[in-house]
């Protein structure tokens, strides 16, 4: 992996033993975003990333798959940083994430 990638994986991976510490029962869930800093990414740096947090036990969901493709496509699904999901994309997000996560 990257050098500059390290920083990341090492604060969700801190982060994850933290909560499961404290909320042993708890999942914790990398949520891809498709307009998100991973579309930057290699493809094998990003599958990389992602596969050593499955392995670590996260659990890795994109929106795509979660949504259908490009359901998210429009500008109104984006904050003002054009880059994070904006509340009208949480909307669509959160159910489909309760029904995916058997909540």
């Amino acid at each position: 992996l990257n050098l500059y990638k390290k920083p990341f994986i090492k604060m969700v991976d801190e982060s994850y033993k933290l909560i499961k510490k404290k909320f042993p029962d708890s999942t914790f869930v990398i949520l891809v975003y498709q307009d998100s800093f991973w579309k930057y990414l290699n493809n094998d740096v990003k599958n990389s990333i992602l596969k050593h947090f499955e392995d670590e036990g996260i659990k890795v969901i994109y929106t795509n798959n979660l949504l259908g493709e490009g359901t998210l496509d429009d500008a109104k699904y984006r904050a003002s940083d054009n880059f994070h999901p904006s509340a009208e994309a949480w909307k669509l997000i959160v159910p489909k994430l309760v029904e995916n996560l058997n909540m």
